[in-house]
């Protein structure tokens, strides 16, 4: 559990952010499986729990339950990247996932880029 003291007028700031944090981040950070998120302020929490069925991956909001595919690859930098590369990184390959929910593969989704380092 993670506590931190807030600046005054925070609250608000930290009410909306918790009510609207994608529960797609899940999806992409392989060692969480669970995140609960709960202002003391309200006292409301939301819980997201990620589980697995074989090649589906099922998001929990509490309030709706949908099923993903997440793929995954490594994408192999063009000289031209790798010259335009931070000086600390020392690879020549990203890796890069992506999400689509099985129930909606005909809407439009939204795009997400990390470069975690």
């Amino acid at each position: 559990m993670i506590r931190l003291s807030l600046i005054s007028g925070a609250n608000q700031v930290i009410e909306r952010q918790i009510r609207d944090f994608p529960p797609e981040f899940l999806l992409f950070v392989e060692h969480v499986s669970q995140l609960v998120l709960q202002s003391t302020e309200s006292q409301e929490i939301r819980t997201l729990v990620l589980s697995r069925e074989g090649d589906e991956f099922l998001l929990d909001e509490g309030t709706r339950l949908t099923r993903w595919r997440v793929i995954k690859g490594i994408h192999r930098l063009s000289p031209d990247a790798m010259s335009d590369r931070r000086s600390l990184d020392d690879t020549n390959e990203v890796p890069v996932a992506w999400a689509a929910p099985i129930e909606r593969l005909n809407e439009p989704g939204r795009f997400w880029a990390s470069f975690p380092r």
